[in-house]
């Protein structure tokens, strides 16, 4: 019996804990090749662009198999559906709204880098960018760690000032706007980077030493949000799927192909989570993570939705679909 869960289903069983809980363990799994994930799939349409994003992972016992589609519209925006089945059985579990599964996964994905980047607390956090996924960056930060205020920067004022007054009363603590990312770079050491810039929001020749950044925007080749002086000097660059980034992700294309990042500075976020490697050599030492995004880590997020939302009774059955269709 397959669900259709609705966003506020969807919402009703995400938790950060859950979320954080969920994502270690397809780390693990990815770490440990309990995990199939092909390259996704993204086909240009005249109004944007269609995605596809398939794999196969064995966490927490339980084995999912399934996809998220994703489409871009321009002038309207995106939309994002998983599809959930039984790896076992090959039946379809759930299909579901995957837009905040897609926000707090990302942010989770950050918070789980984070906790190993870090050697010390944050005094104040830096955010460049005041959209839907800063929104659940941030808030995902302030729940994992104590730090006493925020500084925002993005290019419109009147967006920077409503996320400051939204995100102080949602978050508890001050979240102040600034009028230059470079402000914010001044104040911080430790920066969550959220964007869809065409051009890099950072200048790295302004980051302090010992200074941690967190980028989970410029995911299409079509993007910066990192300048080639950031990527630079990072001592290591701590990715989610060195593939993907490699493939997918503009800044550090860029950076690989002017030759300023070598390919070997990337450093899986699975291996970092195994093995409890301490990451920097000295105090000063530059880290940076990006993120792109897996297949993998919608599913195993998605399966603790699903088993929520079937001890809930939540969602809408409609019986067994597709029809199977035997062997003769």
């Amino acid at each position: 019996m397959a669900l259709v869960l609705a966003p506020e289903e969807v919402a009703a069983c995400l938790t950060a804990g859950d979320v954080l809980e969920a994502l270690r363990a397809g780390f693990l799994a990815e770490a440990e090749w309990r995990v199939v994930q092909p390259d996704r799939l993204t086909t240009d349409v005249p109004s944007g662009w269609l995605r596809i994003m398939p794999a196969v992972v064995e966490a927490d016992g339980t084995g999912y198999m399934g996809c998220k589609v994703m489409n871009l519209v321009r002038g309207a925006g995106v939309r994002y559906l998983i599809l959930l089945y039984s790896a076992g059985s090959g039946q379809l579990l759930a299909i579901m709204d995957a837009a905040q599964i897609t926000q707090m996964r990302t942010a989770g994905v950050a918070v789980l880098a984070a906790q190993r980047m870090l050697d010390g607390p944050i005094g104040v956090l830096g955010v460049l960018g005041s959209g839907y996924e800063a929104r659940g960056l941030l808030a995902a930060m302030a729940e994992a760690f104590p730090f006493a205020e925020a500084v925002v920067y993005s290019p419109r004022r009147a967006s920077r000032e409503a996320f400051a007054g939204e995100m102080s009363a949602r978050i508890g603590r001050p979240v102040v706007a600034v009028d230059t990312a470079d402000a914010v770079v001044a104040r911080a050491s430790v920066l969550v980077l959220a964007t869809k810039s065409p051009e890099p929001v950072l200048d790295g020749r302004r980051l302090r030493p010992g200074a941690t950044v967190l980028s989970i925007g410029s995911t299409r080749l079509d993007l910066r949000e990192l300048d080639l002086e950031s990527l630079r000097r990072a001592r290591w660059l701590i990715v989610d799927s060195v593939r993907g980034v490699q493939a997918e992700s503009g800044d550090v294309r860029a950076a690989l192909d002017a030759g300023v990042l070598a390919p070997e500075r990337l450093v899986p976020l699975a291996d970092v989570l195994r093995d409890g490697r301490r990451l920097r050599a000295h105090p000063e030492d530059v880290l940076v993570l990006k993120t792109v995004g897996t297949a993998v880590q919608d599913l195993v997020v998605a399966g603790r939705v699903y088993a929520c939302a079937r001890a809930r009774r939540l969602g809408l059955e409609i019986g067994e679909i597709p029809q199977l269709k035997p062997f003769a």
